[in-house]
């Protein structure tokens, strides 16, 4: 007789998470267990589905073999609502977060208490390749965190673009405005007007305070500066072009590639264009 067949549901549970911990899970393991029994929606660990357990820990090949095998890509934890894309996202999983989406993944499903979505997740890290990868999934950047009544923690920064300048993680705001997330540095005011008139943090606070000011500052000193350019594409005109001259003038290149800053540089994609800017999934490098 077959000794999975012989196994109690605990121990299937174990073997599958172990054949997942070791990213060693295929198609006919994971058969063999469902045939003992294994229900691979069930939740488990902290209310967790076995596609949410492979999302957390980074276990990219998993997936799709329990996607194929009738893994609800959207299934929610019942603690939380998080889905499996919010526990790729959460943990920087951006291989995990391309093979979600190519399987059908909600991208926009926000959770139960603080009401984020996954694009919040990667905005908070600043994890450029996780927002480029939602930004070709048709991500909404202006989701709104819609907390329950009394969930306060870690939420309420409203927008993907505004969590990442709240929580110092600028990394991605480029790439979020250049994917048309609107600047919200107009909720920032208060703020920016404190951090125009003040010194440098350094000195005032430990080494990881000190670094959170400066990445939040930097944030607001960026989108401050997009908006009095009128608008990111106009901004970056300027910048490259900027860029690009001082190269020329420092160099002393010939004359002909000041004409080429002049002009050619002065051309920037729309938006997306369409969504192939950032391409495919498939030519995210996963």
């Amino acid at each position: 007789m077959d000794s999975t067949a012989q196994l109690n549901e605990r121990q299937l549970n174990e073997r599958v998470l172990q054949y997942i911990r070791n990213g060693t899970l295929d198609s006919a393991k994971l058969d063999e267990c469902i045939r003992a029994g294994f229900d691979v929606n069930a939740e488990r660990n902290l209310s967790s589905t076995a596609l949410h357990i492979a999302a957390f820990r980074g276990k990219a090949t998993c997936i799709p073999v329990l996607v194929a095998a009738g893994a609800n890509v959207n299934a929610r934890s019942a603690s939380r609502g998080h889905s499996p894309l919010h526990s790729a996202a959460n943990n920087g999983n951006v291989a995990c977060i391309v093979a979600l989406l190519e399987a059908g993944a909600d991208p926009n499903l926000a959770t139960l208490r603080s009401g984020r979505t996954a694009f919040h997740f990667v905005a908070a890290r600043g994890d450029v390749r996780g927002v480029a990868a939602l930004l070709a999934a048709g991500a909404n950047t202006e989701a709104v965190e819609t907390p329950e009544p009394g969930w306060q923690y870690n939420a309420g920064f409203g927008t993907p673009l505004a969590t990442a300048a709240m929580c110092g993680n600028p990394n991605a705001i480029p790439t979020l405005l250049r994917g048309g997330a609107k600047n919200c540095i107009g909720q920032f005011e208060e703020k920016l007007d404190r951090e125009l008139g003040r010194e440098d943090p350094g000195g005032e606070f430990n080494d990881s305070t000190v670094a959170l000011l400066r990445a939040h500052r930097a944030a607001l000193f960026y989108l401050h500066r997009v908006a009095e350019a009128g608008g990111y594409r106009k901004y970056e005109r300027r910048r490259r072009a900027a860029v690009m001259a001082m190269a020329v003038r420092s160099s002393k290149l010939p004359a002909a590639l000041l004409i080429w800053v002049e002009h050619v540089a002065d051309s920037f994609p729309d938006p997306l264009e369409e969504r192939g800017l950032f391409g495919s999934l498939r030519k995210l490098g996963y």
